[in-house]
């Protein structure tokens, strides 16, 4: 039967499984075996290879109209004419759309994927990334990433972590770098990136010698702080944590059958399990803190707090303008004295590895790393008393 223009009317004369082609060229419209159903065609001689016929379904009927259908098909008579294959020539562009439409976040997990074998911290390198930048740029597409917008968003944390925001600032760069390699990206924008930061030498956290300990735990005790951010202190001291990690310890973190203190991973800078050994004097601690907060998620809890929890700045503003030691000492500092005290007591039963394991600090090569799966539970347990035991001697001399 003879092509002619299809109508509506002709279109549903069809019996299922039937074509019928249109006037215009390569057109052809093809009746499924559901009643109703229908599927334009565009059937074409293959310019590459003239004994193909390769068919190409543009769309059903009658959500894509004829005229919709004509527009389609009137394009691809043009490539035609010009000896270009319209399937390949739309695989090509479904590609290049695809690869366009690659944001961010898409290529930094391929780029996490690739070295997650070879590159030592790749994981810790990848949370920062996720920290300071998936919010905001995550679902940017690589084609739209433009230097000075990231350096703008990376310059606010410049000066108050300046050593985080370099080291995001780098692997950003090398995650390009990534893409660009694998042919996502003509060039890297950010290359620079990290240069365009400046480069702030790092204030050691103020801190005081161990012997110093006993008047700090007197002016302490003696202020006018609240009850609870005294203990949160003395907690943070007696598990050598940081100040985040102290504020939002929970109930459900606590093992007191095993007298272990475990902290998650997410709540963690290194980003890996953290199991602390609880002295006598910590589990004492939280005997008290039970009396008061037991019925609540976290050990320090706050009513006047979004988060449910004391904030982690709690200890730092106690310490400073509370008991007098503003420039003097920090909640961070608190760690120096547990790593200085310990480290001086040359006590052979201590180890070096076990003081830092203590402190959540990651230490030996990548073989070691990958090796050693041991927590240091009871070389960690002994510390741990030790160290409670010399805290109870300061707090009570």
């Amino acid at each position: 039967m003879a092509n002619q223009k299809l109508t509506d009317a002709i279109i549903r004369a069809l019996k299922p499984g039937r074509t019928k082609g249109d006037l215009i060229e390569n057109l052809y419209i093809k009746a499924n075996q559901a009643k109703g159903s229908y599927r334009w065609i565009y059937k074409f001689t293959n310019p590459d290879n003239k004994q193909e016929r390769p068919k190409m379904v543009i769309g059903s009927y009658p959500m894509m109209s004829r005229t919709e259908a004509l527009e389609i098909a009137i394009k691809y008579n043009a490539l035609l004419k010009r000896g270009i294959n319209p399937k390949t020539f739309e695989e090509k562009k479904a590609a290049e759309a695809e690869i366009q439409a690659m944001t961010f976040k898409q290529i930094a997990e391929m780029f996490k994927d690739y070295h997650c074998h070879n590159v030592k911290d790749i994981n810790d390198s990848m949370r920062r990334v996720e920290l300071y930048l998936y919010k905001k740029f995550g679902n940017m597409p690589l084609n739209r990433i433009e230097l000075s917008e990231w350096h703008l968003h990376l310059k606010q944390w410049e000066t108050l972590k300046n050593d985080t925001v370099k080291k995001v600032a780098g692997t950003a760069r090398q995650i390009l770098d990534y893409a660009q390699m694998c042919g996502y990206i003509a060039h890297n924008p950010l290359t620079t990136l990290r240069k365009s930061l400046a480069t702030i030498e790092a204030k050691t956290n103020p801190t005081i010698k161990p012997e110093e300990l006993p008047a700090f735990m007197r002016a302490l005790w003696l202020s006018d702080a609240e009850r609870q951010t005294k203990q949160l202190i003395e907690w943070q001291l007696l598990t050598a944590t940081r100040a985040g990690e102290a504020a939002r310890a929970r109930w459900d973190e606590i093992d007191f059958r095993r007298k272990v203190w475990t902290i998650p991973a997410e709540k963690m800078k290194a980003g890996k399990i953290h199991v602390i050994p609880l002295s006598s004097q910590a589990l004492a601690l939280l005997d008290e803190m039970r009396a008061m907060n037991g019925d609540h998620e976290y050990v320090f809890y706050s009513s006047r707090s979004k988060t449910g929890h004391m904030s982690s700045q709690s200890a730092n503003k106690c310490i400073g303008d509370g008991v007098g030691y503003k420039r003097v000492l920090t909640s961070h500092g608190l760690r120096s004295i547990f790593s200085t005290y310990m480290n001086d007591l040359h006590d052979p039963m201590i180890h070096h590895e076990h003081i830092e394991s203590c402190l959540a600090h990651v230490t030996g090569n990548g073989v070691s790393r990958r090796y050693n799966h041991s927590e240091y539970l009871e070389p960690k347990r002994y510390i741990m008393q030790r160290w409670g035991d010399y805290i109870a001697q300061c707090k009570h001399p």
